[in-house]
């Protein structure tokens, strides 16, 4: 079964007259992600100035989308118009207090990690994005715009099996990683290592964090030293789906888990675009989860308004059309 199911009731979903969907993952059960920024019941204001602002950034995404395909706007397919729809959830324009949320999601406490529900609500303000430090801007370095590939494995982990699924994930990228310059070798990793040993219940936020920037680090290594691997990354902006397969095959433990709570890690198109032969292409990674009854969720580590966790039917949906690949299958 999958875990997300012993959570039954919680992650509830509703949507406005204009079929914009909206959800409040558990401020009805006074969970900890109903008090954080963009993680609580969403207000009829709120709802207004959201559908006013969706339409505006509709208009002008797809306006961008009409340029891209030369003006033709039968060549706008709905698989560029959900990944539209997708990356518009991380639009800064549309937050308001984003850097407030990252703060906030980041000082929350996981609950008790071997208890599904707990590990649910955790997961639902989880991000692979970090608060600016003082004196930082918003880069690619900062937003931690690659660590979706990371955050993806370790959030499955963490969902599936808690604190026995982390120490799958830190198995599998001490095997992979030879020289042990990311784990073995550093501090951080180190520390959290034995933290993990110690006392599950006193990792943080900040800790998952740590463990999605270390397996990122570790597929991004495996990526530039295998010559086939590289060469077939070399027009990635990322980690390419052949790095995740490869990484994925040499972790039995991980695959065999995810396919054991019905979850696959999936490579989407987030934003639509389209390169220089107009084709769109894979730019992010998310797990989806499917349950026995077929009920279906989305955990996407980018950070967004509303919440990680995505399981109304429209959004599902979307992702479903932008998907570009699938890993994690065992043999």
């Amino acid at each position: 079964m999958a875990p997300y199911l012993a959570y039954d009731g919680a992650m509830t979903t509703w949507a406005d007259g204009n079929n914009n969907a909206f959800k409040d993952l558990d401020a009805a059960q006074g969970g900890t992600g109903s008090n954080l920024p963009g993680q609580h019941a969403v207000t009829p204001e709120e709802r207004q100035k959201y559908r006013t602002d969706q339409d505006k950034y509709s208009y002008e995404a797809a306006t961008e989308l009409l340029k891209a395909t030369g003006g033709r706007k039968d060549r706008i397919t709905d698989e560029m118009s959900s990944a539209h729809k997708i990356g518009q959830a991380y639009d800064d324009t549309l937050w308001g207090g984003k850097q407030e949320y990252l703060k906030a999601a980041q000082e929350q406490p996981l609950g008790d990690l071997n208890d599904p529900a707990a590990r649910l609500r955790a997961m639902s303000f989880i991000t692979q994005d970090k608060p600016l430090l003082d004196g930082e801007t918003a880069t690619d370095n900062t937003q931690d715009k690659h660590n979706c590939s990371g955050a993806s494995i370790v959030g499955a982990a963490f969902l599936a099996e808690g604190p026995e699924g982390l120490k799958k994930v830190m198995a599998a990228i001490e095997k992979q990683d030879p020289t042990g310059k990311a784990t073995k070798n550093d501090e951080e990793y180190k520390l959290l290592k034995a933290k993990l040993a110690k006392d599950p219940s006193s990792l943080s936020v900040y800790d998952i964090q740590t463990l999605q920037q270390r397996t990122t680090d570790v597929l991004g290594s495996t990526q530039k030293t295998d010559k086939e691997l590289k060469e077939a990354a070399k027009d990635a902006d990322g980690i390419h789906s052949k790095t995740m397969d490869k990484f994925m095959q040499k972790s039995p433990d991980l695959a065999k888990m995810f396919e054991k709570n019905g979850m696959e890690i999936q490579g989407i198109d987030n934003d639509g675009a389209l390169d220089e032969n107009h084709q769109t292409g894979l730019d992010h990674w998310v797990v989806k989860m499917k349950g026995p009854d077929g009920k279906e969720a989305i955990y996407d580590p980018l950070a967004r308004r509303g919440g990680q966790i995505i399981d109304f039917d429209e959004g599902v949906d979307h992702y479903k059309k932008a998907r570009m690949d699938t890993v994690g299958k065992p043999d």
